[in-house]
């Protein structure tokens, strides 16, 4: 069968810019819940919390959907690196300020400066295999979980697996291959650990799948009147049952392999991610309060998940996060939300006056 070529100029034409709103309140909710789990709040609870699971569960496959939604096959030249250029760029900085961080930093919580190199090279091991655990051998360590370093790395993953099957078979097949991804992953990230983001790439494969789907379909598009689908509220409905399903099949978690009371968390756990999805693009419309913050953090989310890797690293927050009371950790957390700010800010004058980054 012939592969898919798409010369439709409509169907490239996309506005990302309705996402803002839901990713906005997606990366809070994740950077929140990263701080509660470092502070170890009691009320957070375990692996088979319903508050944790509430937080994690929809958050990741949320991304892969508004992903998959932007992601455009073809053979045009550059496509490809153009999809790949913000999250290459943020993996690249993150990593060397991870690693240039603990050098700098290390030397004021590590006992010698031996060991910060021993540090901020256990940094770099993991960010390069794209590393979602602790890699270690007999009780040694060789490489640090990336952090959120991870999910950049399965993201450019997807885009390019998705790129090179969607030049080779239909899009009927790259689905079908995709939800045997997903099923493959889940099944084998109950049994082992693969660097390179491996088992999230093959899991997020079909999130990333549905989102490229939804804009084949003009899912979000408004319909015309007295053609509104019937089978919608029934959609909603079954969305909604999925959603309490999963968030009572426990966490739902790609960085750690966990998937909840069930091997089959995946599903519920994307039809929640969709759900808020859905719910977000209908409510972008309205006013809300710090409804322009919360797109502006939206639209900038991946500085900030590159900005909290770095300070959980740098400031070796799994060393002192414990002794912090709650209202600091807070505070940290509003000042990751500052730098990203000013670090944006500064790229759009520097932009602006000299043309830096085009």
């Amino acid at each position: 069968m012939k592969p898919l070529i798409y010369k439709n100029k409509d169907y490239r034409s996309i506005n990302l810019g309705m996402f803002n709103y839901i990713k906005g309140i997606a990366v809070l909710a994740l950077l929140f819940g990263h701080l509660a789990d470092m502070a170890h709040l009691a009320a957070f609870g375990d692996e088979t919390s319903w508050v944790r699971a509430l937080i994690h569960n929809p958050v990741i496959p949320l991304f892969y959907i508004i992903s998959g939604y932007g992601f455009t096959p073809g053979r045009r030249k550059g496509s490809l690196r153009r999809q790949l250029s913000s999250l290459w760029k943020t993996y690249t900085v993150t990593g060397i300020c991870v690693v240039g961080g603990v050098l700098l930093t290390g030397r004021f919580f590590l006992p010698s400066w031996k060991e910060t190199a021993i540090r901020s090279a256990q940094y770099a091991v993991g960010i390069i295999l794209g590393l979602s655990y602790d890699l270690t051998v007999n009780g040694h360590y060789y490489g640090f979980g990336s952090g959120t370093v991870w999910y950049l790395v399965s993201l450019m993953e997807c885009i390019i697996l998705s790129s090179f099957l969607m030049k080779r078979f239909h899009e009927k097949t790259v689905g079908v291959i995709s939800v045997l991804m997903t099923a493959a992953g889940c099944a084998a990230g109950c049994f082992i650990k693969l660097p390179f983001a491996i088992i999230p790439t093959a899991v997020g494969m079909g999130y990333f799948y549905l989102g490229y789907m939804l804009r084949r379909i003009s899912f979000f598009r408004d319909t015309a009147p007295g053609k509104k689908s019937a089978l919608r509220p029934i959609l909603v409905i079954v969305l909604l049952i999925l959603s309490v399903l999963s968030v009572q099949n426990g966490v739902f978690n790609l960085a750690t392999c966990v998937w909840g009371r069930c091997p089959l968390g995946f599903l519920p756990a994307g039809a929640f991610g969709f759900l808020l999805v859905w719910a977000g693009v209908r409510v972008t419309s309205w006013e809300f309060p710090l409804k322009s913050a919360v797109m502006w953090l939206g639209h900038h989310s991946l500085v900030l998940i590159g900005i909290d890797t770095v300070a959980e690293h740098v400031l070796f927050w799994d060393r002192f996060s414990k002794m912090m009371p709650f209202p600091l950790l807070l505070l940290l957390f509003a000042g990751i939300i500052a730098i990203c700010y000013g670090l944006t800010e500064l790229y759009r004058r520097l932009s602006n006056r000299i043309g830096f980054g085009r």
